[in-house]
């Protein structure tokens, strides 16, 4: 049996039409709604590690009095970290990391980490986007009290970051203080991959 489907009227046929996913209008009402209901969560809620990472970097941007600017550079930095860290063990590919495949042309011998994360050649870079995937996950972090933005620069939300995961992303902070790393220290940061269990998070 065949059964032929017509419609909805409102929305044209064919893969090259790019419109909106709310040609009613709905979108901001059931925003609205989901942000009373549901306060912090978005599209990329799924994505706890980067929640926790940026949680991580507001706590040691806070103890180093990191200025925007070094803020800036760290977040890029460690989002690139952790898209090389999945593509290098190739864990949990069913939630890929922010940028993974721009940043696998970075990846030869070693991850040019610089060059991935180049602020300056935003377009060759893993993000086109000045703060990288930050844009997405402020709001929520915000809202949720992990990160604070002051005078620009990330710092500790009411909710303080863990030890644990302050320990977990140590490493990964302290490669992405480098122009290039070496996939043996890559390695060394491997437990904040994507995918990789963390207990800890859940006091995030």
């Amino acid at each position: 049996m065949t059964a032929h489907v017509h419609g909805p009227a409102w929305a044209l046929e064919g893969l090259g039409v790019r419109s909106g996913r709310y040609p009613l209008a709905v979108e901001g009402p059931v925003m609205r709604a989901v942000d009373r209901l549901v306060p912090g969560m978005s599209t990329v809620t799924r994505y706890l590690r980067y929640h926790s990472m940026y949680a991580a970097i507001a706590a040691h941007a806070e103890q180093n009095a990191w200025d925007s600017i070094a803020c800036r550079r760290s977040v890029r930095r460690s989002e690139a970290l952790l898209a090389a860290l999945q593509h290098h063990a190739g864990t949990d590919l069913e939630w890929l990391a922010h940028g993974v495949d721009r940043v696998r042309r970075y990846c030869g011998e070693e991850l040019e980490l610089a060059r991935a994360a180049d602020e300056e050649q935003l377009s060759q870079s893993y993000s086109p986007r000045r703060w990288g995937f930050w844009d997405q996950y402020g709001g929520p972090a915000m809202v949720l009290g992990t990160v604070d933005v002051r005078d620009g620069a990330l710092r500790p939300g009411r909710h303080l970051c863990p030890a644990e995961v302050r320990e977990l992303f140590a490493p990964l902070l302290s490669l992405a203080g480098r122009d290039v790393v070496s996939f043996a220290d890559l390695e060394t940061a491997g437990q904040a991959a994507p995918g990789v269990p963390c207990p800890a998070e859940r006091k995030c």
